[in-house]
């Protein structure tokens, strides 16, 4: 049974809430304390997809290159979510196990057939402050970010997330290795692996 809502979230932002005294602020429900009580209240699976939404979305889009794809991949981890909060455990942290799950999903689809090529918009899913430069330097930056989406979306999965993790999610270490259950020596290998295969891959677009 899913929270009756709960898609919508997903695809609209919240967009009402309640009127409150700004004298009497409230303090933040964490995370963990939320999917506790998602298991009787909607509203609180509601407020959790509201907080990870975009950055489950995020990730989606730089694991697939696919806007369609990371969409269906976004509404499937938060449900998937919400079937497993009964096996949650509540005094460890929410969002690297929210993250297991919306990462073993995209990696379970990139190794599947449904895999499409092309598609991919670089400029969502590497976006770059404009600081006012020249339209030269602007220019020669989207030629950057799309060499670097080409490269990243290249690497096998296993590569790809730990790359994805750490230089776009800003994931630490620890937290990696949390999300990808692997030990802390396999993550720092993935990576320095991966990197690797970067530079051997961008010095051939460059070329």
């Amino acid at each position: 049974m899913r929270p009756q809502g709960t898609k919508l979230a997903v695809i609209e932002p919240v967009l009402t809430c309640k009127a409150h005294d700004p004298y009497e602020a409230e303090p933040e429900l964490t995370d963990e304390s939320l999917a506790s009580d998602a298991l009787t209240q909607n509203s609180s699976f509601e407020e959790l997809v509201r907080r990870y939404q975009n950055r489950i979305y995020s990730l989606a889009y730089r694991m697939t290159g696919d806007n369609v794809e990371a969409y269906d991949l976004t509404q499937e981890a938060f449900l998937r979510c919400y079937a497993a909060l009964p096996s949650f455990n509540t005094s460890l942290r929410f969002a690297p196990w929210l993250y297991r799950i919306a990462t073993n999903l995209c990696i379970n689809f990139l190794q599947s057939s449904r895999v499409k090529r092309g598609g991919a918009d670089p400029e969502l899913a590497l976006q770059v402050p404009d600081r006012g430069k020249l339209p030269e330097s602007i220019y020669e930056e989207k030629e950057q970010r799309q060499r670097i989406h080409t490269a990243i979306l290249a690497l096998p999965a296993k590569y790809r997330a730990v790359v994805i993790l750490r230089h776009l999610q800003d994931k630490s270490y620890d937290e990696i290795a949390t999300i990808l259950d692997l030990p802390l020596n396999t993550v720092r290998t993935h990576l320095f692996r991966a990197r690797e295969m970067l530079r051997r891959r961008l010095y051939e677009l460059a070329i």
